[in-house]
C-alpha cells in the first residue's frame, strides 16, 4: 500500500513528534519502506532547510536554528528506531532517546493545555504532572482541570489548562531562554544547542537538578517564542484596536469591548513559525498551524496590551451610550477591555469605521510593497518606484503588478495608504503610477528619516547606503616639478589646489556647485554622506585665496609638507607630488621629530 507523497510525510512527521492518529499509524505500518523513505526524505529537506537559515544574520537565526534542531532530532531518533528497531535505539543510550516524560504544551482558545509524555515515555499521571510544573518553573496559580489528552497510542495523559494571560510570562521566558541558548561555531557562527534542550535529560554529574529548560518539550518553547514575537509587536507598536460585538437576547442591543490585535504582521515570520510548530501544539484538534500562530499572537497582543491599557488613567466613560458619537467615547475610554452596553445601530457604525481603519493593516495575507530608490543620474534626480509582487511572482512596478494579479483590490488599498503617507508619489513625472523623481533633499529625508516611518507603517524601504557621519574637509596640495629633473630649495613646481572629504576629491567648481544645494551629497567609500554647509564655505574660501598660487618653491612645499603652514581647515593640509617632488615629500615624512637631546659624538 502506497500513499501520496505530501500524505506520506504529514504522517511520517506526526509521528515522529508522537502525535500521530490511529489511522495515519495504520497507514505507515502497512508499508514500512515508503515510512522509512518519507523520513529519509524529511531528514534531507530539513537539513538544507537549516544550512539555509545559517545564512541568516538577524535576531531571528538563533529561533529559527533552534527550531529546526528541535524537528531534526526527532526525524533522525524516528528514522533509527525505523531501521534498526527498539533494541538498537536503546543501546543509544539516554542521548538517543526520552527518557522521561517531558513538559508538553497545547493550544486550546485563548488557554494553555499542559501535559507531560514524549515519544517513548509514559504519560504522567497528575501527582507527576504537578511535580513536573513546578521543577520546570510553570506558573504557581491560575491552573484548572482539563479533561485528559489522548495520545497515539491510545493512552491518556492528565491535562491542566491556564489562560494565556497568567501564563505569558513563563512562555516568554522559556521562548526568550531557548532563543538565546547559541554558542559561537567554528566558523565564526552561532549555531544553536536546541539538541540539548529538548532531550530531556540532566548534564554528567546526576545529583545537579535538572535545568528547567531540559524539562519541557518543544511544544513549550515553540509557544514561548510565538510569545516572544508578539510581545515584540506590543514594543513596535505593532497593533490596532478591534470591537467585539456580543448580541443582548431581547433587547436588541449589544454588549461591546475594546479587543487588541496585531498589525503589519510579516507573513513570511507566520509561515516560518507555523512550519515549525511541533505536534503536541496542535493534539487537541486544531489542524491549521497557520491559523494556530495567528490565534496566540493576537492573544499574547490582547493580554499585555489590555493590562497596558487598564494602568492608564483615562476620562470616565459617559453614563449612557445610546448614539454613535457616545459609543465612540466609550471605546476611547474603555481601551483595557472592560464591557458595556449599546444599541445596535449604533454599535454597528463604530464598529464599521474601526474597521475600515484597521482593515489592512491588521490583514496578515496583505499585499506586500517595496519602495526602491536609486542612486541620482547625471543630473542629481533620484528616482524612486513602488514594487510589487506581480502575476509571475516577480518583482514589478506596482501599475504592472495591479494589472496582472487577482489581489488588485487589495494592493490598490496598500497603494493608496502609502500615497497618503509619502505625497511625493503624487507629484506628476514618473511615466507610470507609483514612480516620481526626488530631489537632493527629499531623497536625503527618505533615506533619514521618512523611510523609517513608512517601514514602521508595513512597507519596505530599499535606498542606496549612506552615513550619518559629516566628515571634515581638508586642504590638498598636489606639486609636479617643471624644468630640469633636480632637487633644490628654489626649484620650481607647479601646484594644484583641492579639498577632499574623506575618499571624495573636489574641485573649486565643483565645491560651488555642492554649496548651492540644499542638501550637498556625495558618495564616499560606497556610502552616502551629507557635506555640511559651513564645511563648503571654508572651502570654498581657501581655494579662492590660492587660486592664483599655481607654483611654488622646493622650501615652500617642504614648510606645507612638514605643517609649518596652517591649513583652514578642520581636517588639516596634505601634500602630494610627482617626480622629484615625491621624493622630497618622502624625506620629509621620514624626519624625525624628538628633539635632540645630546649632540652626536656627545660622551656623558
Amino acid at each position: 500500500m502506497h500513499l501520496d507523497t505530501e500524505v506520506l510525510e504529514s504522517a511520517a512527521l506526526a509521528a515522529a513528534e508522537g502525535v500521530a492518529t490511529p489511522d495515519q499509524l495504520e497507514r505507515l505500518e502497512a508499508d514500512p519502506r515508503a515510512w522509512q523513505h518519507a523520513l529519509e526524505v524529511l531528514v534531507r529537506d530539513t537539513r538544507n532547510r537549516r544550512g539555509a537559515v545559517t545564512r541568516l544574520t538577524g535576531p531571528e537565526r538563533a529561533q529559527a536554528l533552534a527550531d529546526f534542531d528541535s524537528t531534526l532530532e526527532l526525524l533522525e531518533r524516528a528514522l533509527r528506531r525505523l531501521r534498526y528497531g527498539d533494541d538498537a535505539e536503546a543501546e543509544e543510550g539516554p542521548d538517543g532517546q526520552y527518557a522521561d516524560a517531558l513538559l508538553q504544551a497545547s493550544w486550546s482558545g485563548d488557554s494553555v493545555v499542559v501535559w507531560a509524555g514524549g515519544p517513548g515515555a509514559e504519560p504522567e499521571d497528575n501527582d507527576g504532572l504537578a511535580d513536573l510544573l513546578e521543577e520546570a518553573g510553570g506558573p504557581p496559580h491560575g491552573w484548572a482541570p482539563h479533561p485528559d489528552v489522548t495520545i497515539p497510542g491510545g493512552q491518556t495523559a492528565a491535562a491542566l489548562a491556564i489562560p494565556l494571560s497568567a501564563a505569558l510570562g513563563w512562555l516568554v521566558a522559556a521562548g526568550a531562554a531557548a532563543g538565546a541558548s547559541v554558542a559561537p561555531a567554528p566558523n565564526g557562527h552561532a549555531e544553536s544547542n536546541g539538541h540539548a534542550e529538548s532531550n530531556g535529560h540532566a548534564g554528567p554529574d546526576e545529583d545537579d537538578p535538572v535545568p528547567a529548560s531540559e524539562l519541557v518539550g518543544p511544544s513549550v518553547t515553540w509557544l514561548g517564542r510565538v510569545a516572544v514575537e508578539g510581545v515584540r509587536m506590543v514594543a513596535e507598536g505593532r497593533v490596532v484596536p478591534t470591537l467585539d460585538r456580543k448580541k443582548r437576547p431581547g433587547s436588541g442591543g449589544q454588549e461591546l469591548s475594546v479587543h487588541w490585535a496585531p498589525a503589519l504582521i510579516d507573513s513570511a515570520r507566520v509561515s516560518q513559525l507555523a512550519a515549525a510548530m511541533p505536534g503536541p501544539v496542535r493534539i487537541l484538534g486544531q489542524a491549521d498551524a497557520r491559523s494556530i500562530v495567528l490565534s496566540v499572537l493576537t492573544a499574547v497582543v490582547s493580554t499585555v496590551v489590555s493590562d497596558a491599557a487598564s494602568r492608564i488613567e483615562l476620562p470616565a466613560p459617559p453614563p449612557v451610550t445610546n448614539s454613535t458619537s457616545q459609543v465612540a467615547e466609550a471605546v476611547v475610554t474603555r481601551l483595557d477591555g472592560s464591557a458595556f452596553k449599546a444599541p445596535g445601530h449604533a454599535a454597528a457604525d463604530v464598529a464599521g469605521r474601526l474597521e475600515r481603519w484597521v482593515g489592512r493593516v491588521a490583514d496578515p495575507n496583505r499585499p506586500r510593497l517595496i519602495v526602491n530608490l536609486d542612486p541620482p543620474d547625471k543630473g542629481n534626480a533620484w528616482f524612486l518606484s513602488v514594487l510589487a509582487i506581480g502575476a509571475e511572482g516577480r518583482l514589478a512596478p506596482v501599475e504592472q503588478a495591479l494589472a496582472g494579479t487577482k489581489s488588485a483590490a487589495a494592493m490598490g488599498e496598500e497603494l493608496d495608504r502609502l500615497e497618503r503617507l509619502f505625497p511625493a508619489l503624487l507629484r506628476p513625472g514618473g511615466l507610470r503610477r507609483g514612480e516620481v523623481y526626488l530631489d537632493q533633499t527629499e531623497a536625503w529625508d527618505l533615506m533619514t528619516s521618512t523611510g523609517a516611518s513608512l517601514e514602521a507603517a508595513g512597507f519596505e524601504v530599499r535606498v542606496p547606503a549612506l552615513s550619518r557621519r559629516k566628515p571634515a574637509g581638508r586642504l590638498r596640495l598636489f606639486s609636479m616639478p617643471t624644468g630640469p629633473s633636480m632637487v633644490g630649495a628654489s626649484q620650481l613646481s607647479d601646484v594644484r589646489w583641492s579639498v577632499v572629504f574623506d575618499d571624495v576629491e573636489l574641485t573649486a567648481a565643483e565645491v560651488a556647485r555642492l554649496a548651492l544645494e540644499a542638501r550637498p551629497l556625495v558618495r564616499s567609500r560606497g556610502h552616502w554622506v551629507e557635506l555640511d554647509h559651513a564645511d563648503l564655505k571654508e572651502a570654498a574660501a581657501a581655494l579662492a585665496e590660492r587660486a592664483h598660487t599655481t607654483r611654488l618653491s622646493g622650501a615652500e612645499i617642504l614648510r606645507h609638507a612638514v605643517g609649518l603652514e596652517a591649513s583652514p581647515l578642520a581636517g588639516g593640509l596634505e601634500v602630494e607630488g610627482g617626480g622629484w617632488a615625491a621624493e622630497l615629500l618622502e624625506a620629509a615624512r621620514s624626519v624625525p621629530t624628538d628633539p635632540v637631546t645630546e649632540p652626536e659624538g656627545f660622551v656623558g
